[in-house]
Order: structure tokens, then C-alpha cells, then sequence
């Protein structure tokens, strides 16, 4: 989280790159069903707290649909690659690029 002091994890310049503070997502994510896959989403928001409930509701919902929507159509995509019109390559991504975890 860039610019935001309390959640940088170490200083590069005047720390042992060994030692690393830990930041977890907290509530409501460590509840959520949907964890394991949406990794908290925007651990931002789950610490900052910028947005009032309706917001932080309306970040999970999102990524909730997405999950499902993948999900539904996985079966197709899975068939896809087997018969060698997409590859799995196509779907590589750098994961923890930016303020998402998923793409």
C-alpha cells in the first residue's frame, strides 16, 4: 500500500530483508466462505476502512459474483483447453501485481 506508512511491511533501505511485519485481512473476510479464492480482494479496504459498510459490501459482492461467474463457466474453459483452442498460458498472470489479488 503505497504512501501509507502503517502497512508497509519493511524498509528496504534500514531493515533486514528477513524480517518482514506481518499484515492480515481481517473481518469480515477471515468469515467469508469466499476467502480461500478472493484472498481478502483489496487488503486496503479491509484495513484502512475508507468506505462505510455499504461500500466494504459492495467490494465483496463484486468479487463474490466474479468467483461464481467463473465458476459457472470453468467447465467450458476447462474444455476449451483441452481440445487446444485456448491454452492455459492465456490465463498466467502476475499475481499480487497491484492492489488486486485477483485478476
Amino acid at each position: 500500500m503505497n504512501s501509507i506508512k502503517n502497512f508497509y511491511v519493511r524498509d528496504i533501505k534500514n531493515s533486514n530483508p528477513y524480517e518482514l511485519k506481518q499484515i492480515s485481512v481481517g473481518e469480515p473476510c477471515t468469515s467469508c466462505d469466499y476467502l480461500n479464492l478472493c484472498g481478502g480482494r483489496c487488503l486496503y479496504s479491509n484495513l484502512a476502512k475508507p468506505w462505510p459498510k455499504e461500500g466494504q459490501d459492495l467490494i465483496c459482492r463484486t468479487a463474490i459474483h466474479l468467483i461464481d461467474v467463473m465458476k459457472k463457466h470453468l467447465p467450458k474453459v476447462k474444455e476449451m483447453i483441452d481440445k487446444k483452442i485456448i491454452s492455459e498460458e492465456q490465463f498466467f498472470y502476475e499475481k499480487y501485481f497491484g492492489p488486486e489479488i485477483i485478476p
